[in-house]
């Protein structure tokens, strides 16, 4: 079985308890309440006083189970925790990934800035029982997560939580002295949420409010954890207290009335005069009014500092969540339903299993969590490690310390943990902003027992950490083959590579050059090359695969083009000065066509036209220009010319021109001429028909 012991303002309670069959047995419990106030707040102030009571409670239990007690795990509570906040910025090259180990070193500089807030401490007056980030931050803008993102700086704001050495002793020598070791060490807070909030349900946003005697103790759930404590110094005794102002009870008497509000309509009790006085449950009410407000007011302040914003609901635990009205006016002023306010009795944990039949109210909800926490596989409390050759002595606080805890409470600079990146090199590309990262700064190296480990890694009692410096990495460096890549193209069928043409601040770069950049270095390149550019280097020029075919031409032999340059892109027709890109496919060929005399003969004369004046009528006769053979054969320019043609082209001469030619402009009805005579005048003068004409010639047919 194990002990635990809840010593609080009002009352100690020890139990005896352990693990059958998946159910935490309470098989013993005691409960003595101090005969004086030697606990104000939750603190020890008057040890003696204290021991008395913790030596009752430890020897009832030992007659028990007839056996000595040797060792106890206990809790602290709340109020002697030390919350403050810190934040920490840095400023990084923005290329740079965020790394989880980069945010772990931000907060470790946040939680040594909340530590260096307590003015006149030194850091080995406390130990930090944990710490969390409230909010983090990216270029000013608020941001859920930094890993993984870029950015010029990061900052994180955290809640760091410390429990000050003083305290752990105050309640070591109450220990010491009825000869109880001990063995675990928790918050009062993280032993109630712990068996009030289970695991699965601290992905809600819950607030636990345990009320006690002298204190109320805060914890907040969220997102899968318990990501915040924090605690008031008022609780149940300031309506006590006040309930013995307004009508002149001992203190006895009035935590009487107090308890039974619930379940009574009026008291009848004596004051500290010894009067017999009747109060009623309405009077009573109205005197605490003013109190509950001014309490229920604190502790809603406290949980919208810790939580930002109202919970999803807030469960209650301790003597006080129990006065009448608490939750009801808890719940209005943070604007929950009614139902969302709700106190939590250890009655109602169906994991426990009570052998003593008294653990029922919401006041064992806390005894019960330490001592469900004795009967669970906890680690030890003070972990004692070594640290670069300095002793360093961390409290875990129900987990097992890691190397970060040792680090924190080393002392630790943050900027010993992770190396500076190299520097970057920042160029223009296109017109768009390009980094080259320099190499990432190294993470110190860490090894626990001469094994690599992390900040994350557990640490137990005797380990030996050494963290040696961490490296910077390498400056950035960058040339122009680096940012620009070959395009790669298939031409005919073979596979050739090139790069495009690269400018470097207005200057080209010379084709096999790659010069290095610097800082504001501006490159212009196209990710396109012109076909004419990919011929030319690879195929020099295309008469290798030109078609030609030899030709005369009134006497003068010439090779002529007898096919067209074809070429592809991906199949598509394409011209000379398209461009291509990476990936495409190039076909050059020389498709053979027809060549026609006209595609040969330069410059045809144009047509020769008369006008001559026939019968009176103004006519015009037409003369080609030329006359074509090829081979001796007349022809005309649409003649397909082959090899070895020979052309003879001849221009117009107007003496071969004849009347004859000129009188098919005149229609003549040959009918009428039957049995008649006819004569042709040219220019007024009888001629025959082979006579020449020329240009503005009068011809008369005259017929009779």
């Amino acid at each position: 079985m194990h002990f635990s012991l809840d010593i609080g303002t009002r009352k100690v309670v020890g139990i005896l308890s352990d693990m059958e069959e998946g159910k935490f047995v309470i098989h013993h419990m005691v409960v003595k309440e101090h005969e004086t106030r030697s606990m104000l707040d939750g603190q020890v102030h008057d040890v003696n006083k204290v021991v008395e009571v913790v030596k009752k409670v430890k020897e009832e239990l030992e007659q028990e189970i007839n056996s000595p007690l040797t060792s106890v795990r206990t809790a602290v509570a709340g109020r002697t925790l030390k919350t403050a906040r810190g934040s920490a910025s840095e400023t990084i090259p923005p290329e740079l990934e965020i790394t989880r180990d980069m945010v772990s070193a931000l907060e470790l500089k946040a939680v040594k800035n909340a530590l260096d807030s307590f003015e006149g401490t030194d850091r080995n007056d406390f130990y930090c029982v944990g710490y969390s980030p409230v909010v983090y931050t990216l270029e000013k803008s608020i941001i859920r997560n930094l890993v993984g993102q870029h950015g010029k700086e990061i900052e994180v704001e955290v809640i760091a939580t410390f429990l000050p050495r003083i305290v752990v002793e105050g309640i070591l020598s109450v220990l010491n002295r009825v000869e109880l070791r001990l063995s675990a060490l928790t918050l009062e807070p993280i032993a109630a949420i712990n068996v009030s909030v289970p695991q699965d349900l601290r992905k809600l946003n819950i607030a636990l409010v345990d009320v006690g005697a002298g204190t109320s103790d805060i914890a907040i759930t969220r997102d899968g954890t318990v990501m915040a404590y924090g605690m008031i110094p008022i609780a149940g005794d300031e309506i006590t207290d006040k309930m013995m102002e307004r009508f002149l009870l001992d203190f006895q008497t009035a935590e009487y009335v107090k308890r039974n509000l619930g379940n009574m309509e009026s008291f009848v009790v004596k004051d500290i005069l010894d009067n017999e006085i009747e109060i009623k449950r309405e009077e009573v009410l109205k005197a605490i009014e003013s109190t509950l407000n001014m309490v229920t007011d604190k502790l809603v302040e406290a949980i919208l500092e810790l939580n930002a914003r109202p919970p999803n609901a807030v469960m209650c635990v301790g003597g006080g969540s129990q006065t009448v009205g608490f939750t009801k006016m808890l719940a209005s002023k943070l604007s929950l339903p009614s139902n969302r306010v709700a106190v939590k009795k250890a009655a109602n944990l169906t994991f426990i299993k009570d052998e003593t039949g008294g653990c029922e109210g919401s006041e064992f909800v806390t005894p019960v969590g330490i001592a469900m926490m004795s009967g669970l596989n906890f680690n030890e409390t003070f972990t004692t490690v070594t640290v670069n050759d300095e002793v360093v002595q961390i409290m875990a606080m129900n987990k097992r310390a890691s190397v970060m805890d040792a680090l924190i409470h080393a002392g630790f600079e943050p900027q010993r943990l992770v190396g500076k990146p190299g520097m970057s090199v920042m160029i223009t590309v296109n017109g768009e902003p390009v980094t080259i990262k320099g190499d990432k700064g190294k993470e110190a190296p860490i090894t626990v027992n001469d094994v690599k480990a992390t900040f994350h890694t557990p640490i137990s009692s005797g380990d030996v950490i050494k963290c040696s410096e961490p490296q910077d990495g390498e400056d950035a460096v960058v040339y122009v083959k680096d940012i620009v890549s070959p395009l790669e193209f298939e031409v005919n069928g073979e596979k050739i590579s090139m790069y495009p043409k690269v400018s470097v601040n207005g200057e080209y770069v010379e084709e096999g050059e790659n010069p290095q950049l610097s800082d504001n270095d501006r490159i212009d390149y196209s990710n396109r090359i012109q076909i004419s550019d990919i011929l030319e280097k690879y195929m020099g020029n295309t008469s290798e695969i030109e078609h030609y075919i030899h030709v005369g031409i009134n006497g003068t032999w010439k090779d002529i083009r007898a096919g067209e340059l074809v070429i592809t892109i991906n199949g598509a027709p394409a011209g000379i000065t398209d461009e291509c890109q990476s990936g495409d496919k190039i076909r050059v060929f020389d498709e053979v066509k027809d060549v026609m005399v006209k595609d040969v003969v330069e410059d045809l004369p144009s047509p020769v036209i008369y006008t001559l004046l026939m019968n009176g009528e103004e006519k015009q006769l037409e003369f080609k220009g030329y006359s074509i053979s090829v081979n001796g054969k007349s022809t005309d320019p649409d003649t397909i010319i082959r090899d070895g043609d020979e052309i003879e082209v001849r221009t117009f001469d107007p003496s071969e021109v004849m009347l004859i030619d000129a009188l098919r402009l005149i229609e003549i009805d040959t009918e009428n001429l039957k049995g008649k005579d006819y004569k042709i005048l040219l220019n007024d003068e009888e001629v025959g028909f082979t006579h020449p004409i020329n240009d503005g010639d009068k011809v008369d047919l005259i017929i009779y």
